[in-house]
C-alpha cells in the first residue's frame, strides 16, 4: 500500500514510543501499546500507522507483526517538529484532594499543548503526593488524542519557595489567587516577550505566606475574573487565555 507521509499525521492511528533514534528503520511496539493496535483497533499487517516519541519527532510506515503480540513499525518517513521558540505555556498547580481531578487537569492541558506541568505542594493541600506513573500514561494518551507531536515536561512536586529555583530568566511568573480583590486581569500584565509560569492553588488557594514569599520574587498577581473557580477550572482558563493571548498578532 502506498504511503502519502503528507497525510498521515491527520489520518492514521498514532502511537506512543519513547527514546526512538532518528536512524531507527524498525520501531518495535511497546506492549501496552502493542496490544491497543492488535487486540483494540485489529490493525492487520501492512496497516499504515505512526509513532511519536513526545519529543517533536514523528515515524511514519507500516505495521508489521510478529505473532500475535508483538508488532512494529517499519519506517518509511521521519520528521522532526521544533518546540516553540517563545510563547511557551508552564502550569504549575496545587495537589489536589481527588487524584481523579489533578490527572483530568494533565490530561486536559497536555491536550491543549503546555510546555510544562509542575504539581505544588503547598500548605492547605489535602495530597503531599501525587502518582507519577499514571500521570505520564494520561500525557501519552493525551498526546496521542491531540495529535501533538510534543508531551509536556512533568517535574517532581515541589514547595512554593522551590519553584523559584526552576524560573529562567526568559519566564514571567503569574499568580493567580482570591486573597486580593480587584486584582489586575491576565492582559494588564502578561507580557508577550516572555514565557509565562501559572500557577493556581488547591482547594483552599494560597496562604497569605506563599502570596507574600511568591511576590517578594517578582511573581505578578492575575485576576481570572469574578467568578470563584475550582482549581481544574481555573487552571484551564488560565492556560486557554494565556494561548489565546499569545496568538494575537
Amino acid at each position: 500500500m502506498p504511503i502519502d507521509s503528507r497525510n498521515m499525521q491527520d489520518t492514521y492511528p498514532r502511537f506512543f514510543k519513547a527514546d526512538i533514534a532518528p536512524s531507527d528503520t524498525v520501531i518495535e511496539f511497546p506492549e501496552q501499546e502493542a496490544q491497543h493496535a492488535l487486540k483494540v483497533l485489529r490493525l492487520p499487517a501492512g496497516s499504515p500507522v505512526e509513532v511519536v516519541d513526545g519529543k517533536g519527532s514523528l515515524f511514519s510506515g507500516v505495521l508489521q507483526t510478529t505473532g500475535k503480540k508483538r508488532c512494529h513499525l517499519e519506517v518509511k518517513a521521519y520528521t522532526h517538529t521544533p518546540r516553540n521558540a517563545r510563547g511557551n505555556v508552564t502550569l504549575a498547580v496545587g495537589l489536589l484532594k481527588s487524584n481523579d481531578r489533578f490527572q483530568w487537569i494533565i490530561e486536559k492541558c497536555t491536550e491543549l499543548g503546555v510546555s510544562c506541568i509542575i504539581p505544588l505542594i503547598t500548605s492547605n493541600a489535602e495530597r503531599r503526593h501525587f502518582n507519577r506513573e499514571k500521570a505520564l500514561l494520561t500525557m501519552v494518551a493525551g498526546i496521542k488524542q491531540s495529535r501533538q507531536l510534543w508531551m509536556p515536561e512533568l517535574k517532581e512536586a515541589c514547595s512554593c519557595s522551590e519553584i523559584l529555583a526552576l524560573m529562567k530568566p526568559h519566564q514571567q511568573l503569574l499568580l493567580a489567587h482570591c486573597r486580593v480583590a480587584d486584582l489586575p486581569p491576565l492582559a494588564k500584565v502578561w507580557e508577550r516577550e516572555k514565557d509565562s509560569v501559572v500557577l493556581i492553588g488547591p482547594e483552599g488557594d494560597f496562604t497569605e505566606e506563599e502570596v507574600a514569599l511568591l511576590k517578594e520574587n517578582n511573581a505578578r498577581e492575575i485576576s481570572l475574573g469574578t467568578q470563584r473557580l475550582r482549581t481544574e477550572t481555573a487552571a484551564l482558563k488560565a492556560v486557554i487565555a494565556l494561548q489565546m493571548l499569545y496568538e494575537i498578532e
